[in-house]
């Protein structure tokens, strides 16, 4: 079921200002701050109360007209927020920015941050034993650059593969590894999901298309990484000369700026690996040693993993299961 379609101009300034931010952003649900509350409107409300367990009610949004709305307590945002990123979804967080007063003004409000399963940061829905990655992939023409990140912890790592006769499979496996959480590409990437069995056995999520502007001189992307990462000089770039590796962490800081809407200082180390320094593990031979996951229900328990975890803290068990 759609909701009724109203003409802009006949809506409340507040539902007008609301119809204004998802126009922006169309892919995400929006979690708008009223008092105690986030609420959803619309087409978001209609969708999140059936998946969310919510009551779906109606709000006046001006001339008589009703919109479909539903809405979660403040002090349980946590919860929610992390049911909608089990279920896949992009969650924008819009805060009061101002006051509410005794005057008839609108409340200043705006999004301050949007949530992605491969951006959370906040401790009470991330794993303490496992890195959330954020992929990134640059691709073109049987080479690609492909760049991740824990933003909880700063990690930042790129690689490249290049004129890889079996690029398919090089990309599968090394997915298969970092095994991210959200994974994002330019256009010309978005067809190598198809062919990926990680990706069909739904080991890794599906791409989202984020075909960011790239500037055409390497030195403005240059500069833009060196604003995070403190580059004092081109040789400070571990990929500055590799070119796919450059332009897929461009992609992905670009990505993490547009959604965290805040400087993360602790981002501020790039690291490229060199994967010919590394004995190679196709996918399928990874699994069947069940170094992270056992065969059997993909669970840790009976893993490598498992048997040598004795660490103190998730941080340590984190830095334990990236080594192995």
């Amino acid at each position: 079921m759609e909701t009724e379609v109203f003409d802009k101009k006949d809506l409340s300034p507040m539902m007008q200002h609301y119809v204004d931010l998802k126009e922006k952003y169309e892919d995400v649900v929006i979690l708008y701050r009223l008092g105690d509350f986030y609420e959803l409107f619309f087409d978001d409300a209609i969708k999140c109360s059936k998946t969310l367990g919510l009551t779906l009610t109606y709000k006046n949004c001006g001339k008589n007209k009703k919109a479909p709305m539903c809405g979660i307590p403040q002090k349980s945002l946590d919860v929610y927020v992390a049911k909608l990123l089990e279920l896949d979804e992009k969650v924008a967080v819009c805060e009061q920015l101002s006051e509410v007063t005794d005057k008839k003004e609108i409340v200043e409000r705006d999004i301050v941050r949007i949530i992605t399963p491969g951006t959370v940061v906040d401790a009470d829905i991330i794993s303490d034993t496992q890195n959330i990655y954020i992929a990134s992939i640059y691709y073109n023409n049987k080479s690609v650059g492909i760049s991740y990140a824990d933003i909880s912890t700063g990690e930042f790592t790129v690689t490249e593969f290049l004129n890889d006769q079996n690029i398919e499979e090089s990309i599968n496996n090394f997915l298969a590894m970092i095994n991210p959480k959200e994974i994002i590409c330019n256009g010309e990437a978005l067809f190598l999901q198809q062919k990926l069995s990680c990706v069909r056995a739904k080991i890794v999520p599906l791409f989202t298309n984020f075909d960011v502007e790239l500037p055409l001189d390497k030195a403005e992307i240059y500069n833009y990484l060196s604003k995070q990462f403190n580059f004092k000089k081109y040789s400070d770039c571990e990929c500055y000369n590799n070119d796919l590796a450059l332009k897929s962490s461009y992609q992905l800081l670009k990505y993490i700026n547009q959604t965290q809407k805040r400087h993360l200082c602790h981002i501020n180390n790039l690291k490229y690996l060199n994967t010919n320094n590394f004995m190679q593990f196709d996918a399928n031979t990874r699994l069947n040693l069940e170094l992270i996951y056992s065969i059997k229900d993909r669970k840790k328990k009976n893993s490598l993993y498992w048997l040598l975890d004795k660490t103190k803290t998730s941080m340590g068990s984190r830095l334990l299961r990236s080594y192995i």
